[in-house]
């Protein structure tokens, strides 16, 4: 990021300088989150995004690597063999993979 400007990294290796107010945030579906802390910073999320969006599984994290229709993924329960095979594609893309 350049000097202090905090934007949401997107596909192609840029900085998304949207807010994430304004951004599309998917997940496969919110009932992967588990009560307590996790599902609470979930809501979270939800309520900061402009619209959250469902059901799109590993095609979300392309639409993030190519910068087209989501700005960010959140999900839980990612078994390894579902996190590995897509940190190459978001990473090589300009994306970063990270945990709560």
């Amino acid at each position: 990021e350049e000097g202090n400007e905090r934007g949401i990294r997107s596909g192609g290796g840029g900085i998304c300088r949207k807010e994430l107010k304004e951004s599309m945030m998917y997940a496969t579906t919110p009932h992967m989150f588990h009560p307590g802390e996790e599902e609470e910073k979930f809501r979270r999320m939800c309520q900061a995004v402009k619209r959250p969006l469902y059901g799109a599984d590993c095609y979300a994290y392309a639409l993030v690597a190519s910068g087209f229709g989501a700005d960010l993924v959140v999900e839980a329960d990612l078994g390894l063999y579902d996190y590995c095979a897509l940190v190459p594609v978001v990473e090589g893309a300009g994306g970063v993979m990270t945990d709560w």
